[in-house]
């Protein structure tokens, strides 16, 4: 599972929704994964890292290595 920080601004998209509701809304999947203990990567960064940590965090559960 790959859960995206919330460290780039907001914009708007048909997928997105509750711009003022940011920091709960990710504290709540956050906590989800974690009482869940669901595997997870958190993406952050710039969009270049972004794509860069979740194309590893994919490779690594492609080949089944320690995510």
């Amino acid at each position: 599972m790959l859960l995206t920080d919330i460290d780039l601004p907001w914009v708007d998209d048909p997928m997105r929704e509750h711009p003022t509701e940011r920091k709960e809304l990710f504290s709540i999947y956050y906590r989800a994964l974690i009482q869940k203990k669901e595997p997870f990567k958190l993406i952050f960064g710039s969009e270049n890292e972004r794509f860069a940590r979740a194309t590893h965090a994919i490779e690594m559960l492609k080949t089944n290595s320690s995510f």
